[in-house]
């Protein structure tokens, strides 16, 4: 199982979190040092590697894991991989996959991303109409940064306390 140190480390790459969709591939260099930490195999560690690779545009490598992790995690952290792909129609199918989900609860509480959203609460199928909308429409594109980069931490630390990482 990877130590804090190692979790810490392995997010202290500049990640790729500021594009909405894969546009520029994953640094090999990165790839490598994931590879070598050491989570564990429980669903949970699976899911924070997974994680990790949509962090770093390793989108393959996140959905031959995700696909596998039949979890409401799992699910989720496909429904980000398609959102970023970008296959937006796949994204919303595995959000309804996720049900409700906990960290939809974190997101409603964070005023930065309430804002960027323009509403009183997460909703994922909002948020993934706002992805698809700011493809086209650069004046939505820093707000849907803004909301990525927050789902991706809650995501991530849910699972992260969930792998008994923490």
């Amino acid at each position: 199982m990877a130590t804090p140190e190692i979790l810490r480390a392995a997010v202290q790459f500049p990640d790729l979190l500021g594009e909405l969709a894969k546009r520029t591939k994953g640094d090999p260099k990165v790839l490598v040092e994931l590879s070598l930490l050491k989570f564990g195999t429980s669903d949970m560690a699976r899911c924070v590697r997974a994680g990790l690779y949509v962090r770093y545009n390793f989108l393959n490598e996140s959905h031959t894991i995700s696909q596998a992790i039949h979890t409401p995690e799992g699910s989720y952290w496909h429904a980000i991989m398609h959102r970023r792909e970008p296959d937006y129609s796949n994204a919303m199918y595995w959000y309804h996959s996720v049900g409700h989900h906990p960290v939809f609860d974190e997101l409603s509480r964070q005023e930065v991303v309430l804002k960027a959203l323009g509403a009183t609460k997460f909703d994922p199928f909002e948020f993934v109409n706002l992805c698809e909308a700011a493809a086209t429409d650069k004046s939505k594109f820093d707000a849907a940064v803004v909301v990525q980069r927050a789902e991706w931490q809650a995501l991530f630390e849910h699972c992260v306390k969930g792998a008994g990482i923490r």
